[in-house]
């Protein structure tokens, strides 16, 4: 970094070829001019430095200004002014606070230094073609530094507006002298226009009697409405109310239905195994039936032998005892069935 002190006045840079002398003014033109403003990444890898050394990636110029005479609208006293560059960036920074450009042009526009004067740096090249201009140029040169350029281009842009101020004077002049002509006519047409408003008040007062009238009517019907409407509201709660009694006995109903399919369906299971119990009874009763007859047989095919087999006729008629017993025992359990049958089918 190179740091170079400027004096308060004029300042000139000499020295010899090589010294740097373009380097400083470069620097303070890239800070203060708008000669580097828009910047390709061409053109910012021409400005960064690429010596024998590491590659350089960024660069920046600082200049710091005496504020002490509060030229600048700052309340410091030391600002400091400085430019970042790289390949991916362009930042200004004024007292370590990131601004933009035109903020930058508009704090020097403030204190003196105008866009439209761009010769508070004049350059070694500037100083030879100021010495050979001619009167006329060096007239124009003067005017361009001594800022009258500036109002000369405001004169010509207030001559154009004034033309455009006539150009709009005269339409208006134009519309003025029509809305006079239509005066002019509505003036004619002024006892119509009240002729007209008189019967339209008339007829007003006329609408408004008659709206009272149907008003008073409404009114009227909407009192009849209203004490309809609470009839009918008391009616629709009764039967809401009913609703609600009748809802709640459906409810106990359907309790019961379902308590009874529950009853009915217990008894059916009851009936079923009823059934079971039944058919084998019958099929016992059978069993013995024929256990009786066989007996009965045997006691008819073996009478002749009677003396023989009375003691298994003892035999037989002690089984047939028992087996009476069973019988007697097995009837009226099976007689009970068939009631309780009988009574379920009703």
């Amino acid at each position: 970094s190179t740091g170079t002190d400027m004096d308060n006045g004029h300042n000139v840079i000499i020295g010899k070829n090589g010294s740097g002398k373009s380097n400083v003014v470069f620097a303070l033109k890239f800070l203060l001019t708008d000669e580097y403003q828009k910047l390709r990444s061409v053109d910012i890898k021409n400005l960064l430095h690429e010596g024998v050394t590491d590659r350089v990636i960024s660069g920046f110029v600082e200049v710091h200004f005496d504020n002490s005479d509060k030229r600048l609208p700052l309340e410091t006293k030391d600002v400091v002014l400085r430019r970042n560059i790289g390949l991916q960036k362009d930042d200004f920074y004024l007292n370590d606070k990131h601004v933009n450009a035109e903020d930058i042009v508009k704090l020097f526009e403030s204190a003196g230094f105008s866009r439209s004067n761009p010769y508070y740096v004049v350059e070694q090249g500037k100083v030879q073609a100021l010495s050979k201009m001619k009167p006329e140029d060096l007239l124009e040169l003067l005017k361009e530094v001594a800022g009258t350029r500036v109002y000369d281009e405001r004169k010509a842009e207030s001559k154009k507006i004034l033309q455009e101020t006539e150009t709009r004077k005269q339409k208006i002049v134009e519309v003025l002298n029509y809305i006079d002509e239509k005066l002019r006519e509505l003036e004619s047409e002024t006892e119509e226009l009240k002729e007209y408003q008189e019967v339209d008040r008339k007829a007003r007062a006329l609408e408004y009697l008659i709206y009272n009238m149907e008003l008073r009517e409404c009114d009227e019907q909407l009192e009849k409405l209203e004490s309809l409407r609470e009839k009918d509201v008391k009616q629709v709660s009764a039967i809401h109310e009913k609703a609600m009694n009748a809802y709640e006995m459906v409810k106990d109903t359907e309790k019961k239905i379902k308590l009874i399919d529950q009853q009915i369906h217990q008894l059916a299971k009851e009936k079923e195994f009823m059934n079971d119990e039944r058919q084998d009874f019958i099929r016992e009763r059978a069993k013995l039936e024929l256990d009786l007859r066989d007996f009965e047989e045997k006691q008819s095919t073996y009478q002749n032998q009677a003396k023989s087999m009375q003691k298994e006729q003892r035999k037989l008629n002690d089984e047939i005892k028992k087996t009476q017993k069973k019988l007697d025992k097995i009837r009226p359990i099976y007689l009970n069935t068939v009631r309780e049958e009988q009574d379920i089918k009703q």
